[in-house]
């Protein structure tokens, strides 16, 4: 019964971590977009 109580809090505590990854990544990604997309227009315009 321990054991299970342990495999089940390591779990859900992995599935947490991962959900707050995936979230970081997401918030991440949202905020460098929008840079690189500005700064790949903003390229050939100085060239």
């Amino acid at each position: 019964m321990k054991s299970e109580y342990l495999a089940y809090c390591r779990l859900s505590t992995r599935e947490i971590a991962q959900k707050e990854v995936l979230e970081y990544i997401t918030f991440y990604n949202a905020y460098r977009l929008p840079v690189a997309f500005h700064a790949g227009l903003r390229k050939p315009h100085g060239v």
